[in-house]
Parts: C-alpha cells; sequence; structure tokens
C-alpha cells in the first residue's frame, strides 16, 4: 500500500469513527438563511440575533452528543432549498427525537 492510501485509509476511518459531517455552528448558519427566505419570516427581524444563533449552536451541539441520530436528520435539512420546507423537515425530526419521545412517555411538561 502506497504511503497516500494509507493516509487516505487512516483519514476515511477518523471520518466514520468521529464524523465528517456539518458542525453545529454551520447547521445554524444555514437554517437562519433558509429561514429568512421563509414566506412567514418576520420582515421586522433584526438580521444580528447574535443571541438566538448563539442558543441554536448550543442546542444542536447538545443534540449531537446527546442524541447523534437526530442532530443528522436536522443536518439533513440544511439541504433543501426552501426555508419552508426545511422547517418542516425540522420539525419532523425533533417529532422522531428520542428526547422528543422521551419527554412524551414523562407526560410533557406539566
Amino acid at each position: 500500500m502506497t504511503k497516500f492510501s494509507k493516509l487516505f485509509a487512516l483519514s476515511f476511518m477518523a471520518c466514520l469513527a468521529w464524523g465528517c459531517g456539518p458542525t453545529p455552528e454551520k447547521v445554524c448558519s444555514k437554517m437562519e438563511s433558509l429561514a429568512k427566505n421563509s414566506k412567514d419570516a418576520p420582515k421586522d427581524k433584526k438580521d444580528d440575533d447574535a443571541k438566538g444563533h448563539e442558543k441554536c449552536v448550543a442546542d444542536m451541539e447538545k443534540m449531537k452528543k446527546d442524541d447523534p441520530e437526530s442532530f443528522k436528520c436536522v443536518a439533513s435539512c440544511t439541504d433543501m432549498s426552501d426555508g419552508d420546507a426545511a422547517m418542516g423537515c425540522v420539525m419532523g425530526c425533533v417529532l422522531k427525537s428520542k428526547s422528543f419521545q422521551d419527554e412524551m412517555k414523562k407526560g410533557g411538561d406539566k
């Protein structure tokens, strides 16, 4: 095996083991971009909602750690070009998520 092949194989295996997918930061940035193009997007909303972005990133980091499958699902929604479709996709992911299902079994917020 050549030196390049060994390096490629090692990189590929690391990618599989630790994931090379999108970061929470990228997912939130793309979702914010899609939301701005949504027909229901508020027209007077400030474009520099830093607190909302920080919360999104924190939520996505938690989701990626606690429920990687749900994070992958939400991340896949960023491939859409329509903001409304992307938001519908995210809702579908949330409804299927382990944490949501566990919360529903407990009776939700009472």
